[in-house]
């Protein structure tokens, strides 16, 4: 491995010569190196959309591919880390679990009830076993 590269030399790089030098092992050093302080900086906003680009953090950064990680530079996926705030990656997304409340109502029940109540007491999750129980074809 040669000379590290540090911040400042990354700073005024272009897209290419970030990839360029990280392909040679110079960026290990930047890469791996506690940020003690942070900049500023604005996020990027897309062009075709308005909105906000996504940042990425260090995580992405090492999984990604030189090709992959010259294009997320050039989205501006990046600046909050250049700028020295690492994003944590994205929490994997729970599944929702449905609403299914502890008392649960049957068939002999919603006799009695108008088409209201069940309504109201669907929408709290009392019905969801004779929903489920419904949908398999049988009935409670």
């Amino acid at each position: 491995m040669g000379e590290q590269l540090t911040a400042e030399d990354v700073a005024r790089m272009s897209a290419q010569e970030i990839v360029a030098a990280d392909r040679a092992g110079f960026l290990e050093s930047f890469k791996m190196a506690p940020r003690s302080h942070a900049l500023p900086y604005t996020v990027p906003v897309d062009r075709a959309t308005g909105a906000p680009v996504p940042q990425l953090g260090a995580a992405a950064l090492a999984a990604m591919g030189p090709e992959e990680a010259t294009a997320a530079i050039r989205a501006g996926k990046f600046a909050a880390l250049s700028a020295g705030h690492d994003v944590p990656p994205p929490a994997p997304e729970e599944a929702s679990a449905p609403v299914r409340f502890g008392f649960q109502f049957g068939a002999q029940h919603i006799e009695h009830m108008t088409a209201e109540e069940v309504a109201g007491y669907r929408a709290k999750g009392n019905f969801y076993d004779y929903d489920q129980a419904q949908g398999a074809g049988g009935v409670e």
